[in-house]
């Protein structure tokens, strides 16, 4: 949710940089994992050029993050056994199906909370941008 909350209110351009600082500062607090780093290098770059397409299309519409922050999640749960799958040749099926414990938790937190909070999220974010960035 604050990925596509803060590209909604920054703009890809300004958002990308942290998002990549994100992926790769997470190696180091957590420990390195190369599968991990490729995903979060592919997952959260496109999460934040999603959103700036879905923000450019639909504007405001609290629905439309909230199917993205869905997609996303759908997205993130198919990605880990494929990427598995490519780099260490294991079976796509049965690593699907063991995500499905971590994917229900995670679609369902994401979407509640981007629907949830994206409006105020969103209003407090403008008025910080208006206030430290047009003076």
């Amino acid at each position: 949710p604050l990925i596509i909350v803060f590209t909604c209110v920054f703009g890809f351009k300004r958002v990308i940089f942290s998002v990549l600082v994100f992926c790769l500062l997470d190696n180091y607090l957590y420990s390195f994992s190369y599968l991990v780093t490729i995903q979060y290098f592919f997952h959260w770059p496109l999460l934040c050029l999603l959103a700036e397409i879905t923000y450019k299309i639909f504007k405001q519409s609290v629905l439309a993050f909230t199917v993205l922050a869905a997609f996303a999640a759908i997205l993130f749960w198919i990605e880990t056994p494929t990427i598995e799958a490519i780099f260490q040749f294991s079976l796509f099926i049965p690593t699907l199906v063991k995500g499905i414990l971590f994917l229900i938790p995670m679609l369902i937190s994401g979407t509640a909370v981007t629907f949830l909070t994206y409006k105020p999220l969103y209003r407090s974010l403008a008025k910080i941008k208006d206030k430290t960035l047009n003076n």
